[in-house]
């Protein structure tokens, strides 16, 4: 019998169990005034998902006597069978997805309830407006009433911006602005149906804290999940700002950045639904780690089929590269990197290809190559959505067509010299086709850049074709997309919005590329300054990068910039004890992570004989029982932090023959966010986090006192949720550990 149960929660063998309170102790006040509503909803939403698991197990039925007329016919009745099989599968797809929404909701229905007293207007009666807040909208189809709503419509935002009972409050639905005040604002704490804890908030006093502190304390190792529940005041501003501008979020480790931007997301397809289409929309992230990592947010939040992508493998699909197109084997060059990573390489590599176009014109095959010059700039002035190639071309048949018809002579001579013509033609497109091909014409306008020459012939060397294949450094690409884009145009490709988490490691070059491919301006970036550990540091100023985009844009550019400094991720005791060590060496200007109401274990440290990574068993065996005193305190997830792969690759092999923790090691490599002991870079870790985290040889050597060595010290220390191992060989460890 086939049997799709297997995909639905747990909670679908419980539906009888959770519509019965007879045995719940309802005895508070507050109890007797919410369970009655949290009966009714329990009830309805019971009803509605046993009805649909009603017809899915029809649905099986159904698909199981397919399976036996698809075994046993032949000829068109076999192909009928194939055909309604493929269709009751699709069905049966979508019913699976529609009664796990249905126990996703009966399981937490809400966690907040505003009552909103409206006062009288043109527009609206005086009356009360009591809305409990979930993660999704909920209607009684019955009485076609409102039950649960969704924690993006606007009267929603009334919750999350006000900290209790409030005077003179708004907020802007369809029908327009409605004004009053909040009489009540309750947080709850729903599992299973039943009402764990309730918090009253009033102006002034702690539930808001304790309900944010419960949730934080109950937050342990694993992937990243939504915090519709959780969204603060300033988180919130972000999310429901408006669309059709640069966004840049900026901050500090633990603030919510990677949780905040998907969340946006989710409230601009709720929002913005004829503007923002999620198959339009693309998420860039450093590595794939971190894409499994925040995997499950969108799709928790009810939204699928948005693209989510490395910029390395983006851009290649963008300009539509195959494998004959292949990075270089040659070692990175850092003042290569860092040159073609700048504000000054992009504004020297936009304005070259202007002058490369117009240089291209002038050296037209033809002898009235000015007028086609003339064509094409008057055809670009006429329409902007008209692309360089475009523009060329039709310039080139403008002036063709005028010869041909200019006059009898002229065409009659044109007419008796065909062929002529012809040759005339094919030359042209001969020159144009060299002409276009974005290699050479990067290579033109890398050799006449005001750059060090070695720079230059590097460049030269690397991109080129080599029989069937194309060669160019990471570095390259960006330049190579945006010359593709001034050139083609960014039509196919446009995306509604695009978000880059961990910008702070990208380069010019690849922000305004990935700024090209988007309508109205539409990219959000999300990064904190004081993390940028990738070499090489191509951005050190927000508002400087905002300020280049304009300028290349003409000097039109709507923006909007955030700052966010408090730390919701790390203890107190974690925050103060890592802040304290940066803050010699970190500038003034670099905001400290504030850290918010959780405490917890102190920072331990672990010295070692020798360095770590050099594997003396003595050393190994302190280590790995440490790691398992953090395992047999419930620690899911343990990261354990060196400086580099290289180092990460020996203490993995050092800790697998010698640690006795082989079960527990995640292999290096590895591309899924899971339990267990993970030994990575610090590198790799940027924008994780984990119960527990070893930070391994804190060394002179390893971590000198230079801000650079602080910006990893400073991302490896906040990584953690609950606990900080420091460990440093005796009587070498680094100055930053100095107070």
């Amino acid at each position: 019998m086939l049997t799709f149960k297997k995909y639905l929660s747990p909670l679908i063998d419980k539906l009888d169990e959770l519509k019965d309170f007879k045995d719940v102790d309802i005895t508070s006040d507050v109890l007797k005034q919410e369970y009655p509503y949290l009966q009714n909803v329990t009830s309805i939403v019971s009803k509605r998902a046993a009805s649909l698991f009603s017809r899915l197990k029809e649905l099986e039925n159904e698909l199981e006597k397919q399976v036996l007329i698809i075994e046993n016919e032949t000829g068109d009745d076999k192909k009928e069978a194939v055909k309604i099989y493929n269709q009751l599968m699709k069905m049966i797809n979508e019913h699976v997805k529609r009664i796990n929404r249905e126990l996703q909701i009966l399981d937490i229905p809400y966690f907040g309830k505003v009552v909103f007293n409206r006062v009288r207007s043109e527009k609206f009666p005086k009356g009360s407006i009591t809305s409990y807040i979930g993660k999704f909208a909920y209607f009684d189809r019955e009485t076609n009433s409102s039950l649960i709503t969704d924690w993006r419509a606007p009267i929603a935002n009334l919750y999350y911006t006000n900290s209790g009972p409030t005077e003179g409050v708004e907020f802007t639905s369809p029908l327009g602005q409605q004004m009053g005040s909040i009489e009540q604002k309750r947080m709850f704490e729903i599992s299973k149906a039943r009402i764990k804890s309730i918090y009253d908030a009033k102006t002034g006093n702690t539930a808001a804290d304790e309900f944010l502190l419960s949730q934080l304390n109950q937050k342990i190792g694993q992937k990243l999940t939504d915090i519709v529940s959780t969204i603060q005041n300033e988180q919130n501003r972000i999310i429901r700002d408006k669309i059709d501008k640069l966004s840049v979020l900026q901050g500090v480790a633990g603030s919510g950045k990677t949780t905040i931007v998907l969340h946006r997301l989710a409230y601009l397809f709720f929002t913005y639904n004829k503007q923002i289409k999620a198959e339009k929309t693309l998420i860039i992230a450093p590595n794939k780690l971190f894409l499994d990592y925040i995997s499950d947010v969108l799709p928790s939040l009810g939204i699928d089929g948005v693209e989510t992508n490395t910029y390395l493998f983006w851009a290649k699909k963008v300009l539509n590269w195959s494998n004959k197109h292949i990075l270089a084997n040659i070692k990175p060059d850092p003042e290569s990197q860092m040159i073609k990573g700048s504000k000054e390489f992009l504004i020297q590599l936009v304005e070259g290809f202007t002058e490369y176009i117009d240089e291209l014109l002038e050296g037209l095959p033809f002898s009235n190559s000015e007028k086609i010059y003339r064509n094409y700039y008057e055809i670009r002035a006429k329409s902007a959505d008209i692309t360089p190639v475009e523009a060329l071309k039709l310039s080139v048949q403008k002036e063709k067509n005028q010869l041909m018809y200019k006059g009898s002579t002229t065409a009659s001579f044109l007419r008796r010299n065909e062929l002529y013509g012809d040759v005339i033609t094919e030359k042209i497109e001969d020159y144009l086709k060299q002409g276009l091909d974005i290699m050479m014409i990067y290579k033109k306008i890398v050799s006449k850049m005001s750059i060090p020459s070695a720079v230059k012939q590097r460049t030269d060397k690397i991109v080129r074709k080599l029989r069937s294949y194309y060669t160019y450094e990471a570095d390259d690409l960006p330049a190579l997309l945006i010359l593709h884009l001034l050139l083609n145009g960014s039509a196919d490709v446009l995306r509604d919005y695009i978000i880059a988490d961990e910008a702070q490691d990208l380069s010019y070059s690849q922000i305004y590329s990935m700024y090209l491919t988007t309508k109205k301006s539409n990219l959000m970036l999300a990064g904190d300054l004081a993390q940028a550990i990738r070499e090489p540091n191509c951005i050190d100023d927000w508002i400087e990068l905002i300020e280049t985009t304009k300028k290349l844009n003409h000097g039109e550019l709507s923006y909007e910039y955030h700052q966010l400094n408090k730390c919701y991720r790390t203890t107190i005791e974690i925050i103060n004890y890592v802040t304290t060590r940066i803050d010699r060496v970190f500038p003034k200007s670099y905001l400290r992570p504030e850290a918010v109401l959780r405490h917890g274990e102190p920072v331990d440290v672990l010295q070692s004989d020798s360095p770590l990574v050099e594997g003396k068993s003595g050393d190994i065996k302190r280590l790995a029982e440490k790691i398992k005193e953090e395992l047999d305190k419930s620690r899911n997830t343990i990261a354990v932090i060196t400086k580099d792969a290289v180092s990460a690759q020996s203490l993995y092999e050092h800790l697998e023959k010698e640690g006795g923790l082989s079960q527990y090691l995640i292999p290096i490599g590895v591309e899924n966010y899971s339990a267990g002991v993970i030994i990575t870079p610090v590198l790799n870790a940027k924008g994780l986090e984990f119960d527990s985290v070893f930070l391994i040889d804190v060394n002179s050597d390893n971590y000198p006192s230079t801000f650079e060595s602080a910006r990893k010290f400073y991302v490896a220390g906040t990584r953690a949720l609950h606990h900080l191992t420091i460990c440093f060989t005796k009587n070498h460890p680094s100055d930053i550990l100095q107070v």
